[in-house]
C-alpha cells in the first residue's frame, strides 16, 4: 500500500465485513486499530478494540477513568499479594480459547 492508509483502511474494512468467522478477521481488526493509532483516530482504535474484546467475552467500562483503573489495579494487587513466581510458574498453561485471544489480540 505504499503509505497509501485510505485503501488500506477501506481493505481492512471489506476484509472484515466479509469474514466466514470472527476470528478471521482478529488480524484485520488488529491492523485496523493498529492503522487507526497511527493515523491518530485514537477513539475509534479504541473503539474498534473494545469492540473485539466484548466479542471475546471480555467486557470494559465505556468511560475508563483513573479511579477505575486504580481500583482494578488494585484487586489484581491484592489477588496476587500471596502468589509468588515460583507458584506462577508451576501453574498449568492457559487453555481458554477466547481468553488466549484476547490476551493475544
Amino acid at each position: 500500500f505504499k503509505g497509501d492508509i485510505s485503501t488500506m483502511s477501506r481493505c481492512l474494512h471489506e476484509t472484515i465485513a466479509n469474514v466466514k468467522c470472527f476470528e478471521d478477521g482478529l488480524t484485520s481488526n488488529t491492523l485496523l486499530a493498529k492503522l487507526l493509532a497511527a493515523s491518530s483516530k485514537y477513539d475509534e482504535a479504541v473503539n474498534n478494540c473494545l469492540s473485539v474484546l466484548s466479542t471475546l467475552g471480555e467486557e470494559f467500562p465505556q468511560d475508563i477513568t483513573m479511579p477505575i483503573v486504580l481500583n482494578e489495579l488494585s484487586v489484581i494487587q491484592t489477588i496476587l499479594a500471596n502468589i509468588t513466581v515460583d507458584q506462577m510458574k508451576l501453574m498449568p498453561p492457559m487453555t481458554d480459547g477466547p481468553k488466549l485471544k484476547a490476551m493475544k489480540f
